[in-house]
This record gives C-alpha cells, structure tokens and sequence, in this order.
C-alpha cells in the first residue's frame, strides 16, 4: 500500500519535536530489541490518528470480510520505533478473533540494515464494531496503548495496573 505522502509528513513532522508525556505514551516489550510502541494518550491525540486513519481508507479495504453493523472501526493507532533487532519475534496477534480484526503497519521512514537513523511505522489496529467480538480483539489491541476505542465506540484507558473505560 502506498501511504499518502501528506499523512507521511504530519506524522514524520511530529517525529522531528519532543513528544509531550501528556500527550503520548510510550511501551516496550521485552524482546530481544529496543522497539516501543508511541500511542495516543488522550482523546484529542487519537482523534489524529483517526483522521489519518479515515484519510487513507483503511476501512474499505476489510469492509467485506468483517461481521458489521455499521462501520469499521479504528481501534488505536501508534508508532513503532526501532534501530536494533537482535532475533525475530514471529507471532500471532489475534488467533481467537476470527479474522475480525487487523493491523497494517506501513514505514514513515526509510531505513536501510546500515542505517543510524531507526526505523519508524506507523501502526493501525482496527475491525468490526460487533461488541461480541471485542474480548478476543482486546488482547492485543487493549495492550498496546494506554487509550483504545472499542467497537461501541466507548474509549477505553489502560493504565499500567488497571483498566478504565471513559465515557
């Protein structure tokens, strides 16, 4: 998929400042590199993904293959950053979804093994807006931000020893 070079530039432009705690979390797993997600931490943040997310009609895409009742939803949106990969992580994000959920990730940066500068993606979870389908969505798509929306449209807020749904 081609990535509309003006989404590119306002997410590599916000790359290039210091990111405002308030604003944006971040989290890395323990994996054998130094890859952490940047998610949205309030809801003025994840409305930008959202909107980036609309822009590049993600939606359309899965829309047939998706148990809807209306829309497609973008559950969060991030970035992944990394420079070092010590060993491949392969895994399976969703394997109780019944394919009801996806993730496309797509480079922001160019980035070569050489390379200083690390390697930047930007990173979308989304899928159906069935309710029934979000406990076995949330176990990755809850756990990679602190903010998700779920597929009633209510936003929900992780914090490190508990969670929260807003309304």
């Amino acid at each position: 998929m081609d990535l509309d070079s003006s989404v590119r530039a306002e997410f590599c432009g916000h790359l290039q400042s210091p990111l405002n705690p308030e604003d944006f979390w971040s989290v890395s797993p323990a994996w054998n590199s130094d890859i952490h997600w940047i998610s949205p931490r309030n809801q003025e943040r994840f409305r930008l993904f959202e909107q980036r997310f609309q822009r590049l009609g993600l939606a359309a895409l899965v829309r047939p293959w998706l148990d809807l009742e209306s829309r497609v939803v973008m559950d969060s949106g991030f970035t992944v950053m990394r420079s070092v990969c010590e060993e491949i992580d392969l895994h399976v994000d969703w394997s109780q979804a019944s394919n009801q959920a996806f993730i496309c990730l797509t480079p922001l940066t160019d980035h070569t093994p050489a390379s200083e500068e690390p390697l930047v993606l930007l990173s979308f979870t989304f899928g159906t807006d069935k309710i029934c389908h979000w406990e076995a969505i949330a176990e990755t798509a809850a756990a990679q931000g602190q903010l998700v929306i779920r597929p009633n449209a209510s936003f929900q807020y992780n914090r490190l020893d508990q969670t929260q749904l807003l309304p």
